[in-house]
């Protein structure tokens, strides 16, 4: 399969559901987009950029991943994450603070790093890569802001940009920052588009969100060196096994595409 094959697919698996979703997906033999600059609710994909600048900052010595933060009663919020249940826990090292919020989408971790790295510091990262319609307003779990309406917001195609930045040499991190991204990226204990294991010699990393009636998910999927970024953001579900649904046969229309594309570069 090639990519001029795999459009018509994705068209249509998302069907009459376009206005739903916010789709784009990255390859090196081009892109598939529907709605990719369109602005939608972040739920926890917003977290990475909360990683990538906080990896930005210890490079310019600004922050020591070692660093121990304490923990106390009143930090910990509800949502996802294993912190909430903790007790005892008085301090752990930002590295590790930055591995619950990637790994199991700790809000009480993401929190904390956010008040350590800055709200302002994280948006002015987001601006200064190009992810212009990204937005980081509010806390996780602040119900006041969110009765007040203030809402993270982020797009597909800001969410490959951040990808991006991960998989791919630049600039900004070193080869070992990279690694170990995509470390904690590899142990995302949740999957929406494609589920562990993925099968042999291809590599999946991605990061989930959900909030009533919204379901994201944003992968990068590695054989040797062909890279396939997949950001899909959906809101508005009524049935959110609809929603599901779909997101999860597009994962599947993406294997397909790896695997067949990997099994052409074996037969050349």
């Amino acid at each position: 399969m090639n990519l001029t094959e795999a459009k018509p697919e994705v068209g249509h698996i998302i069907g009459s559901y376009e206005k739903n979703v916010s789709l784009c997906i990255c390859t090196d033999d081009g892109e598939i987009n529907i709605n990719d600059n369109q602005r939608m609710a972040a739920a926890s994909v917003i977290k990475l950029p909360i990683l990538l600048e906080g990896f930005r900052q210890s490079n310019v010595n600004l922050l020591n991943l070692e660093t121990k933060i304490e923990v106390t009663d009143q930090d910990r919020v509800g949502g996802s994450g294993v912190l909430k249940s903790f007790r005892g826990v008085e301090q752990l090292s930002v590295r590790n603070l930055m591995a619950l919020m990637i790994t199991v989408s700790d809000n009480t971790a993401s929190n904390l790093l956010i008040d350590l790295i800055g709200m302002k510091n994280i948006q002015s990262f987001v601006n200064s890569v190009g992810c212009s319609n990204s937005f980081l307003r509010r806390h996780f779990m602040d119900t006041q802001a969110m009765k007040a309406g203030i809402e993270n917001e982020t797009t597909a195609r800001d969410m490959v940009g951040c990808l991006k930045l991960i998989a791919e040499k630049n600039s900004i991190f070193t080869e070992l920052n990279r690694e170990e991204m995509l470390s904690m990226l590899s142990g995302q204990q949740f999957h929406k588009l494609i589920n562990q294991p993925v099968g042999p010699n291809i590599e999946l990393y991605n990061k989930t969100g959900d909030l009533p009636g919204i379901d994201h998910d944003v992968a990068i999927l590695k054989h040797k060196e062909r890279l396939v970024y997949i950001a899909m953001l959906t809101k508005g579900w009524k049935d959110r096994e609809t929603g599901l649904k779909i997101i999860k046969r597009i994962g599947q229309l993406m294997m397909r595409y790896i695997k067949e594309a990997a099994a052409d570069e074996n037969t050349c």
